[in-house]
């Protein structure tokens, strides 16, 4: 653990992914062979495993549910260095579940995903009040867990004169609250979630694709926006700059693509934090992202002072 690292508050869900993985060619109507697996995930949960391998310290606020799995997903964290003292431990309504299978080329083919009780988390972080900011240099919000509990948190944060960080969920919240995202520093999502916050698709070359990422920022007055693409790398804007660019993928052998989005988000964001351009932090989300999703884990185990050493360069 790094004594000089930046303290983090990082405010989401926990979930148990259940994801079946197909041997031979996935076949989407007929019967598929092959093996289920049991990991410990949720948006929230694998950002705060990624960033406390990467040796910042972490403030958990979230819920599992006793014993079991929540044990199990709780026990990695700590054992990471994350300090788990405010996560709530129901009976049950803690933790989501998430099933999903996967194609033959490690891609979701399908999914359903069963919400934790987000009345009991509300009901958790406004007990918590002025805790969940305390000591902390910045706040990373799951921002879809509902209207109320992003405007609190991001008001909390607010008056503790520190910054969010969004990542989105179901884009429920993103998509009917665009006001809040403007009162967050940064603001990343994937491709299909920028066409669901723009209204519209994104078609076009690349030169296109990156000024209607620009023009749609500038319209919601975003300070930072970031649209990932998959195997196509990434697309960013900084107002402040007033600079738009473009982040190539890394060449990877493809394992399981769950978790690539929220690994892009924490090396993209801990490098925002050490004071990084938005680029370089976009090749550290890169670079990440390329770690994960070349093996079946949710989260990088083994990333310790990735920023701090600039691996991804």
């Amino acid at each position: 653990m790094n004594d000089s690292a930046i303290k983090i508050g990082l405010v989401g869900t926990c979930f148990t992914d259940i994801k079946g993985f197909p041997c031979g060619k996935y076949d989407p109507v007929g019967r598929n062979i092959g093996k289920i697996e049991y990991h410990s995930g949720g948006v929230a949960r694998n950002v705060a495993l990624n960033c406390a391998n990467m040796g910042y310290v972490v403030k958990f606020i979230s819920m599992a549910d006793s014993g079991g799995s929540g044990d199990d997903m709780l026990e990695e964290l700590h054992a990471a260095g994350a300090d788990i003292s405010d996560v709530l431990r129901p009976a049950r309504g803690g933790s989501g579940v998430w099933m999903a299978v996967m194609n033959d080329e490690g891609d979701v083919a399908g999914s359903i995903s069963q919400q934790p009780d987000l009345d009991m988390l509300e009901s958790h972080i406004r007990s918590l009040g002025g805790r969940v900011t305390e000591g902390c240099g910045a706040i990373l919000l799951e921002i879809d867990l509902n209207e109320a509990v992003a405007e609190y948190c991001i008001g909390l944060a607010e008056t503790a004169g520190v910054p969010v960080y969004a990542i989105v969920g179901n884009m429920s919240v993103a998509c009917a609250r665009k006001d809040l995202l403007a009162r967050c520093r940064c603001f990343i999502c994937n491709r299909a979630e920028a066409e669901k916050l723009f209204g519209h698709s994104l078609k076009g070359d690349m030169e296109a694709f990156r000024d209607e990422v620009a023009l749609n920022a500038v319209r919601m007055d975003l300070p930072q926006l970031v649209v990932t693409l998959g195997g196509g790398g990434s697309v960013w804007f900084d107002r402040s700059s007033e600079q738009t660019g473009f982040v190539p993928p890394l060449e990877t052998d493809v394992v399981d693509t769950t978790g690539a989005g929220d690994a892009f988000f924490s090396a993209c964001v801990c490098a925002l934090l050490e004071g990084r351009p938005l680029d370089e932090a976009c090749r550290a989300g890169t670079a990440l992202a390329s770690r994960v999703i070349s093996s079946r884990e949710n989260a990088c185990r083994s990333c310790a002072d990735f920023i701090r050493n600039r691996e991804y360069m």
